[in-house]
């Protein structure tokens, strides 16, 4: 069976499971309170029965007509007979369910009857108060019949029921009652089960489906929150991780065209010189004797250079890849940030002097304490330099200035050279990103070195800043903890 099937069967048993559990819950409980129901309501109705009962009869011979016509027969026990006939009807005397009994008032033997004989009735509570010459009304639950006495004259009028019409009304009830309690009990169930699906089995499979949707990549529909319980509360985290999804993949796809350009830029940066060298070679190897030993040594000259514009690029990826790789070591230690920039300056002098440049120095009197490696800072102020030497015309100035501001220590590289667009501001530490890729080559730049300077600078907790102006000039600034406050931290 394949893992599909398995987790569909799975879930049709998750399903079939929950809802027959919810169906013995509620149908145990509906149970439960229509039986007691029943029961109130059966006891209830049988009250009720019993008293109308007697209401009735008691109303019945407090009517002018019946008590006239009793009071004018109270003197014969056959004549009281013929009135209870007469008003049998109205008394609800039928002869086989409800009979009435002519006794005597002194002992209660039975004088007349409804019709037939034989019948043997006992001494009740009610006739014996009809034989005290009290009206005989009351209602004992507990025995198969009813009966009423009522004393008229010397005589007890008696009427005794077999409860067949209690009876029957109880067996009506009880099949009303039955059928609402099956009925409340059906309801209920549909009603529980689409609030168990409303609250449980949608959310899950809204759920379901929005995972799904995730799976394949497609982000365009979040999930919505529909209950504030257990299932509502993984909406927003499956939502938080589906966004950390759709950023980890546009982070790696960002990062595959990086690596895409990255490969396009090397192999175009390292295709530039080798064709130089192989066409150059080439012209050497073809044409060795027509060539005076000037052109010869011009080539000879173009090969070394386009060599050593190759060995610089190749270096500078591996100084980055080790970066990315974490394995360049860093020699960390308290030295002069002044003393640096000083020794950057005289390293630099010369070079700015041969193309027609001056440069100077601003370090002030005291000590400028940094924490960190000497040797890479320096590189990445010979490096800021460098550029400035290389896009600064002649007769141009470049200023070199270390100070402290607020325990924070900087180090800015000032030109009047030609400036950089602010649209290529954002850009200018990406790797292989040249304003002029036709200057910059011709100026020997291979687009890395302020790549490299900004992860060394990083490495240092620090920053570098970039103003500029087209035609006014640059100003680069390395912004560095000092000893103190690295220290402190």
């Amino acid at each position: 069976m394949s893992t599909n099937k398995k987790t569909k069967k799975v879930k049709r048993q998750y399903r079939f499971g929950m809802a027959a559990y919810t169906a013995v819950l509620l149908s145990g409980l509906m149970a439960t309170v229509g039986i007691f129901l029943a029961t109130v309501l059966l006891r209830n109705s049988t009250q009720g029965l019993h008293e109308r009962f007697y209401s009735r009869l008691h109303e019945q011979f407090q009517r002018a007509d019946i008590s006239m016509d009793l009071a004018k027969a109270a003197e014969n026990s056959d004549e009281l007979a013929t009135v209870m006939a007469h008003y049998s009807g109205q008394l609800g005397i039928d002869g086989e369910h409800r009979k009435y009994y002519i006794l005597g008032g002194k002992y209660g033997e039975v004088l007349a009857r409804t019709s037939g004989t034989g019948d043997v009735i006992p001494i009740t509570l009610n006739i014996l108060e009809a034989v005290l010459g009290r009206e005989g009304f009351v209602v004992d639950r507990f025995q198969d019949y009813v009966d009423a006495a009522l004393p008229v004259g010397d005589y007890i009028i008696y009427v005794w029921d077999d409860k067949f019409e209690i009876y029957e009304r109880m067996r009506e009830n009880r099949t009303s009652t039955v059928q609402a309690v099956v009925a409340a009990i059906i309801v209920s169930f549909g009603f529980g089960m689409f609030g168990f699906y409303m609250k449980f089995i949608r959310p899950l499979q809204n759920l379901g489906r929005g995972a799904k949707r995730y799976s394949i990549g497609d982000y365009s529909q979040p999930l919505e929150k529909a209950w504030n319980d257990e299932v509502g509360d993984l909406v927003p985290v499956i939502n938080e991780f589906a966004e950390n999804v759709q950023k980890a993949e546009r982070e790696h796809r960002r990062t595959e065209q990086q690596q895409r350009d990255f490969v396009a830029d090397v192999s175009h940066e390292l295709r530039t010189p080798i064709t130089s060298v192989r066409s150059y070679a080439e012209t050497l190897v073809a044409e060795d004797d027509e060539l005076d030993p000037e052109t010869r040594r011009n080539f000879l000259n173009v090969i070394l250079n386009e060599s050593d514009r190759m060995t610089k690029l190749v270096q500078d990826l591996l100084v980055l890849s080790k970066f990315d790789a974490g394995e360049i070591p860093f020699n960390f230690e308290i030295f002069d940030l002044c003393e640096a920039a000083r020794r950057v300056y005289e390293a630099m002098l010369l070079e700015a002097e041969k193309r027609g440049l001056t440069i100077s120095l601003d370090c002030g009197s005291e000590p400028l304490l940094c924490y960190g490696d000497k040797d890479r800072i320096e590189q990445v102020l010979i490096n800021i330099v460098s550029n400035a030497i290389r896009y600064t015309p002649e007769g141009g100035h470049i200023e070199i200035v270390a100070s402290s501001v607020g325990g924070e220590l900087t180090a800015a590289v000032r030109d009047n050279g030609i400036g950089i667009p602010e649209a290529d501001m954002p850009r200018l530490f990406e790797r292989f990103y040249r304003v002029d890729k036709a200057r910059a080559r011709a100026h020997g730049g291979s687009g890395l070195g302020l790549a490299i300077a900004r992860e060394i600078v990083e490495r240092h907790k620090g920053t570098i800043e970039i103003d500029s102006e087209v035609g006014v000039g640059t100003t680069m600034r390395v912004r560095l903890p000092s000893a103190l406050q690295i220290a402190i931290e």
